[in-house]
Order: C-alpha cells, then structure tokens, then sequence
C-alpha cells in the first residue's frame, strides 16, 4: 500500500495566472463555437432551399428515367425519344387536368374573390365607427393599402 500511495502525485495549487489563461482559452473557445454553430444555422437555412430543389430534380430525373425505361420496354425507341414521349404525355396529361378542373378552380376563386370583398367592406364600416380599428387598420401597412385600394373601387 506504501507504494500505491508514495506513486500518486501530490496536486500543486493551480496559480492563479495559469487560472486566467484556462478561463481565457476556455471563453475563447466557447465564443468560437457558438459562433461556427450560428453560421452553420444561417447556412443551413439558406442552403435548404437550394438542397431541397436539387433533391427535387434528381427525384424527378429518376421519376421520368423510370417511366422511359417503362415506355423503352413496351415500344423500343433510343432513350432519347422515350424521355421526349413521358415528357410530351406528363405535358397532355397536365394540359387536360387544368381544362378538366378550370370550371371549379374559377368557382372557388370567384367566391375567395366575393368572400374577400365582403370582409374588406366589413372592415371599413367597422374601421369607420370605431377609432381603435382605425388605428390598428392604418398601423398594418398591407392591410391599410388593401382598404384604400377598395376604397376607391
């Protein structure tokens, strides 16, 4: 036991300029990493828009090679007119999608349009009756444009 204790070393006292510099080092390299922790998350949510529309394009890619390869199978065609009939049919098939649905999507939107124009006459008679909504109304600049862009309809 004599020997376990005679190995261990004794702990000098930590001086206290060897305590400033540890600080110093330690608060430097805690700045430095929430600032490389900053940069990373602006980078990130800038560059997710940018990550998200290539990942879009491969998938895409992948999506049209698959239908060509489809189309290859039951028509032999070189590749490059395979992709060019999925292309010109996917093209078709959203040209007689929208003329099939335009009926409905110009219902739904004349009513948005009405519902829209109600509500703004709304609140201008309640904005002309009450001073808070007055205040309020002319405080949101979009919503105080939207009025007077009524107003003089």
């Amino acid at each position: 036991m004599e020997d376990k204790e005679s190995n261990q070393e004794v702990s000098e006292p930590v001086s206290q300029e060897t305590y400033r510099r540890q600080s110093a080092i330690s608060v430097t390299q805690a700045t430095v990493t929430v600032v490389a922790l900053i940069v990373l998350g602006t980078v990130f949510v800038v560059a997710s828009e940018i990550v998200l529309t290539l990942f879009l394009g491969v998938v895409f890619a992948v999506f049209l090679k698959r239908l060509a390869l489809l189309i290859d199978s039951a028509i032999p065609l070189p590749a490059g007119w395979s992709i060019a009939v999925v292309v010109g049919a996917l093209l078709l098939l959203a040209a007689g999608a929208s003329t099939l649905f335009y009926v409905q999507i110009d219902q739904q939107l004349t009513a948005a349009n009405a519902q829209i124009d109600a509500g703004v006459a709304r609140l201008q008679d309640l904005a002309q009756r009450s001073p808070t909504v007055r205040s309020v109304v002319s405080s949101i600049p979009f919503l105080s444009e939207t009025i007077q862009a009524h107003d003089g309809n």
